[in-house]
């Protein structure tokens, strides 16, 4: 299928190997674009944990085409992250709940 272009979400598919080096097993495979849901622990990921993400991507050279907010704690009814214009009354930031 000529021009038809897919992106591998390696959050769901290649979890035998470490998140890292994914990107890479994505190009092996033959593909070009990568999509991940939060791929960190935390909501604010450390500068390193952010730098060695960019890394794999860049080094595997491959496209990141989509990447999920941080979702929060969905077992507690958080949905993910509510932002809001600055001096609205709102911090964003903030998880919500449904």
């Amino acid at each position: 299928m000529t021009g038809v272009a897919y992106t591998v979400n390696c959050s769901i598919l290649l979890t035998d190997r470490p998140l890292l080096e994914r990107p890479r097993a994505v190009r092996d495979a033959g593909f070009d674009a990568v999509e991940y849901w939060w791929p960190f622990v935390e909501p604010v990921p450390s500068d390193r944990e952010t730098e060695a993400f960019i890394r794999a991507i860049t080094d595997a050279g491959v496209t990141l085409s989509g990447l999920n907010y941080a979702a929060g704690d969905m077992a507690g009814g958080e949905r993910g992250i509510l932002s809001a214009i600055s001096g609205s009354g709102c911090n964003s930031g903030w998880f919500w709940r449904v």
